[in-house]
């Protein structure tokens, strides 16, 4: 493993002079009030072999400090934070609906769904196919074979040869996943249609896609 380069001394000598107080303490004082800040400052090291910068993890008032240098790490961090609340809104959308729509281990599904996917119209859609298909039910087996939760034809496991069971919810869902898109293909990129990906995928009904629309709008009103 490579040595980790870190500034260490630089930075506590930096941290020092920012919260040095500028008068009436004494030099205890001073250092009194700079170990109360550095032991807010968590430093985090990454070595060269996996990074080949730093990531400084800074609380307190040193992070106003760094960002008034690093400002586009500040702006990093709002978009991390704002995506990932928009992921706890969403899944929690997700759950609701499953849940409302008498889905099995909807809080399972949930997450299943959106750990699959990050676009809010394929979390959507995929919920929508979960409980027009089965609602949830893993053991589900039709009239015409078709297995699992997603409902994927057993034909399917010999051309896209993805490890597994049909009837475990994370393969399922892989399958179906990739099921669609070739329909998808197949119906020249159009997924609505009246012979689209979706009209494919159910086996040619007329009215799959319209369900699925009418679920997905559904889940936009929980």
């Amino acid at each position: 493993m490579k040595k980790a380069v870190v500034l260490v001394n630089l930075l506590s000598s930096l941290i020092f002079v920012l919260f040095v107080p500028s008068s009436g303490n004494s030099n205890q004082e001073a250092k009194d009030a700079y170990d109360e800040k550095l032991t807010k400052t968590e430093i985090l090291v990454k070595t060269e072999e996996n990074s080949k910068l730093a990531n400084l993890y800074i609380e307190s008032d040193f992070q106003k400090v760094y960002y008034t240098y690093f400002p586009s790490l500040q702006n990093q961090d709002k978009n991390q934070n704002q995506e990932e609340e928009d992921d706890i809104y969403e899944r929690s959308k997700i759950k609701t609906f499953l849940k409302k729509k008498e889905v099995k281990k909807s809080e399972f599904y949930g997450d299943l769904i959106c750990n699959h996917f990050d676009d809010w119209n394929e979390r959507k859609l995929f919920a929508s196919i979960l409980i027009t298909e089965s609602r949830g039910k893993a053991g589900a087996v039709s009239e015409k074979g078709a297995t699992g939760p997603w409902q994927v034809m057993p034909f399917w496991k010999k051309v896209l040869k993805i490890p597994g069971s049909l009837h475990n919810p994370e393969v399922n869902l892989k399958y179906a996943k990739k099921v669609l898109k070739i329909h998808t293909e197949e119906a020249n990129g159009e997924l609505w249609g009246h012979k689209g990906g979706l009209y494919r995928y159910s086996g040619k009904s007329k009215i799959y896609a319209k369900k699925i629309s009418k679920l997905m709008n559904e889940i936009e009103k929980v």
